[in-house]
């Protein structure tokens, strides 16, 4: 008798679970901003504080900025800050946005191929020193594909 009130009331709790989990229809997707901020393809590369592309804008630029906290370029003190990045490049040679760990283009980056669109959440990706990109931006530049490492892609 134990065992079958045991079994009943575990069900009991399965179900309440079941019952009150949120729907495929009611959950947020992954990316829902990213995808309504997509510009199409116009040789950009942008970046957010915020995760899915949301809460400050941080930059948006055609070229190279390779140093996020100087007050120079597309990107002024926005070093450390980006937790969500796009690439809206054209596809053809430097069509690849590399992240820097460190300003000046040198040392450890995670790549954002021009097919991946965007990276949503950077906590989910690392530099190829294995630091996590969230929050660990410092510098961006174009570059090729053959640039980037094979443990150097961030999606």
């Amino acid at each position: 008798m134990p065992r079958i009130r045991a079994l009943i009331a575990t069900a009991g709790l399965v179900l309440c679970s079941l019952l009150t989990s949120p729907s495929p229809a009611h959950a947020s997707t992954q990316g829902d901003n990213c995808n309504a901020k997509w510009p199409g393809r116009n040789g950009s590369m942008h970046a957010w504080d915020w995760t899915d592309c949301t809460g400050t804008y941080l930059g948006g630029t055609t070229g190279n900025d390779l140093n996020w906290g100087d007050g120079v370029g597309a990107f002024t003190n926005a070093s450390n800050r980006a937790r969500s990045v796009m690439n809206a490049g054209f596809f053809g040679g430097r069509d690849v946005v590399a992240f820097y760990f460190l300003p000046g283009g040198d040392g450890s980056y995670g790549c954002l191929a021009p097919g991946e669109l965007y990276a949503d959440y950077l906590g989910d990706n690392t530099f190829t020193n294995g630091a996590s990109m969230d929050r660990n931006i410092m510098a961006s530049q174009w570059v090729t594909a053959s640039a980037c490492a094979g443990n150097s892609w961030i999606t």
